[in-house]
């Protein structure tokens, strides 16, 4: 992989870290619109960072 890859990793893993940490705070005080959205944010993360990083 070349560096700018490994760059856009990190950045992807730090952000998806933040959204779920965010996830569980939501679903731990019981906001249940946050929590549903939170979850469609990440999942939405998770698959650009699939995407951009596909050979």
């Amino acid at each position: 992989m070349d560096p700018l890859k490994i760059f856009i990793a990190v950045i992807y893993a730090v952000l998806t870290v933040i959204l779920v940490s965010l996830l569980f705070a939501a679903a731990m005080a019981g906001d249940w619109f946050t929590t549903i959205a939170g979850g469609i944010g990440t999942a939405a993360t998770i698959g650009l960072a699939v995407e951009t990083l596909r050979p």
